[in-house]
């Protein structure tokens, strides 16, 4: 049998297929141009909305890095033929350039803060280091008297920059005296 021989089968769906192009030309006729062309733009803003800057970006990792002008303006005519606005892209980029400068100075200024804790810290160790020091310093003497382990001598060396009267030391002389000793 040939390849331009009709079959039996073969003039059953050629019929099937006469039919299907009348019912197609048919239904164009009863769409507008304008219901046509609403149809294919709302397909291409359906297209816009899902392409953005992150996959340009993705298309551009693949191409080489020392992409020319030539590179870039045929990624942009590929993109505009496919019915995908650059503008809408490049203000995607625009946008996206500002909520990530936002969020690295929400993040810097995180750190700073942060830094401020730290060294707040930092000085409350201090500070409670010089106490205990002179804390255990004092504690020593005390257990030292009664015991009478170390003689007024001794006591007397450790004792020099301690004032006389420990009871009434603050906070902030042990810190003034801890840092005259470092």
């Amino acid at each position: 049998m040939g390849l331009f021989q009709k079959s039996k089968s073969a003039g059953n769906s050629n019929h099937e297929l006469d039919d299907y192009v009348d019912t197609l030309l048919q239904d164009s006729k009863e769409i507008s141009n304008e219901e046509i062309d609403e149809k294919f733009s709302v397909d291409a803003m359906a297209l816009n909305a899902k392409y953005g800057i992150d996959h340009v970006v993705a298309l551009m990792r693949d191409l080489p890095a020392d992409a020319s002008d030539i590179v870039v303006a045929t990624v942009t005519k590929t993109l505009e033929s496919a019915g995908i606005n650059v503008l809408k892209i490049v203000e995607d980029a625009g946008n996206k350039e500002t909520a990530l400068t936002a969020q690295i100075n929400d993040l810097n200024s995180e750190i700073d803060e942060l830094k401020k804790q730290i060294a707040d810290k930092k000085e409350q160790i201090s500070v409670s280091s010089a106490v205990l020091e002179e804390t255990k310093r004092v504690r020593e003497l005390l257990e030292n008297s009664k015991t009478g382990k170390k003689s007024e001598k001794e006591n007397k060396a450790e004792t020099k920059d301690i004032p006389s009267n420990v009871s009434s030391i603050t906070e902030a002389e042990a810190v003034n005296m801890a840092l005259k000793a470092q």
